[in-house]
């Protein structure tokens, strides 16, 4: 198996493409479990390329088990939890919340930052801890609850700092492909120097439909209300995923 992703930003859009040369069965199967960012869209691509077909026992037994988590088929019987403990190594290029290395200029004045509050950068090695809880309620209707935490550790410059995130999702099948969805989050970042903390409200609603020359999509229309340690906003936001016919997925934002 061999995968490429390529991302590619463009603000205030972003555009998202994922390759990828992994054969099963069939390739429109492939496609559907392959690009698994969009739960609701990649069950739907599914179902829509085995529609009329007869499919073998692993088939059948993939497709009710994605569509139990989803509410379908009499839903799950119990509150569904897991828990993942993981470590990991990446590069943060401001360890400790710092300034950057040059001076402040204000019109005509130059300030010079203190040393003890330049910014730090490097490899860091991580824990993190991630948990979640979903329970189904209807046909295509579920919560679905998180938490998240992460520990950060930098050895050359012996600093630490933490992420944690919250939040809980409501999903809503309305009437055929229409879906309406709400969700709470709130995030906090805490490093030596500085703490930050962000709050965010959304509301959407949703259309699953599909092209012939294109695929299979989700139109996205929704409102927000963000609130940072520096300001709050409402916005409107459109989106739009799509699983291609040929081994791609794309994500558009506005």
């Amino acid at each position: 198996m061999r995968v490429i992703a390529l991302m590619l930003r463009i603000t205030p859009i972003v555009f998202i493409l994922s390759f990828s040369s992994l054969i099963t069965v069939t390739p429109a199967k492939a496609n559907c479990l392959i690009f698994n960012e969009n739960e609701r869209l990649s069950n739907y691509c599914l179902l829509e390329n085995i529609k009329g077909k007869l499919v073998d026992k692993n088939t059948a037994n993939i497709v009710a088990h994605k569509l139990t988590q989803e509410g379908y088929l009499n839903g799950l019987q119990a509150l569904k939890k897991s828990v993942n403990l993981y470590p990991d190594i990446s590069y943060s290029n401001n360890i400790n919340g710092g300034n950057p290395d040059k001076p402040l200029i204000l019109g005509d004045l130059e300030f010079e930052g203190e040393p003890d509050l330049i910014t730090k950068a490097g490899v860091v090695l991580g824990i993190n801890l991630n948990g979640s809880a979903r329970k189904t309620y209807g046909e295509g209707r579920y919560i679905n609850a998180f938490a998240t935490g992460a520990l950060f550790i930098s050895p050359s410059h012996n600093l630490s700092y933490t992420n944690a995130r919250l939040g809980m999702c409501s999903k809503n099948k309305i009437i055929r492909n229409f879906y309406f969805d709400a969700c709470a989050v709130e995030a906090t970042q805490k490093k030596d120097i500085t703490k930050s903390k962000d709050k965010s409200v959304t509301a959407s609603l949703s259309k699953l439909s599909s092209i012939s020359r294109l695929g299979f999509i989700e139109g996205k229309i929704g409102v927000s209300h963000l609130i940072t340690n520096d300001y709050s906003q409402n916005q409107v936001f459109l989106s739009l995923d799509t699983i291609h016919h040929k081994n791609l997925y794309s994500f558009l934002y506005r």
